[in-house]
């Protein structure tokens, strides 16, 4: 088939990693899809098209976070910047994903529960999160230490306009490695 000769082997020799050509290859068909559906073009060539035929994908191993990690990681958590280290605690202790906890806002967090609206959701349904005391004290720390050094925000993590951009929470999540691992694994050790 042609993308694999001229999509595929291209990006595979220029050193791309075989998840940013499955990346690639997604937003391509979903282009001809639309093009298809537009009636753009007769057909969608890459219809049931599917890129792990074609590109071997890398094994997952080692990425994963175990019991054995937390000394280390709340050790990279201390030397963060407390924005950082919050997010990445909030994760760990809500299991949510990096997306619905950069969205966090201070109005989230009421009473006995921080509420996930179903917009910031990935399954589109609000989440309500029962907070421990624990937990209540370390959002009660963090809102004094924003207003102090950041000054009142509507959300916990702040960016230019509104949150910090999803870009910007990943690159918080490579400062915190001290191994190979994905946000997404925080909330699997969650």
């Amino acid at each position: 088939i042609a993308v694999d000769s001229y999509l595929i082997k291209p990006m595979l020799a220029q050193g791309y990693s075989a998840n940013y050509i499955k990346a690639a290859v997604k937003v391509l068909k979903r282009a001809l899809s639309v093009a298809a559906d537009l009636r753009v073009l007769d057909t969608n060539s890459l219809a049931g098209y599917r890129v792990q035929m074609s590109l071997k994908m890398p094994p997952l191993v080692g990425t994963q976070l175990s019991e054995s990690d937390v000394g280390p990681l709340f050790s990279a958590l201390r030397n963060a910047a407390r924005p950082v280290a919050m997010l990445f605690v909030l994760m760990l202790m809500f299991g949510t994903r990096i997306g619905e906890t950069r969205l966090a806002r201070w109005d989230h967090f009421a009473g006995d529960y921080w509420f996930i609206p179903a917009e910031n959701a990935k399954n589109r349904q609000e989440h309500r999160l029962p907070m421990t005391p624990t937990a209540k004290k370390l959002i009660t720390h963090y809102a004094q230490w924003q207003y102090t050094h950041v000054g009142k925000r509507a959300f916990l993590f702040p960016g230019e306009v509104g949150p910090v951009s999803i870009r910007t929470a990943q690159y918080w999540s490579e400062t915190i490695r001290f191994k190979a691992f994905t946000s997404h694994a925080l909330r699997k050790l969650c």
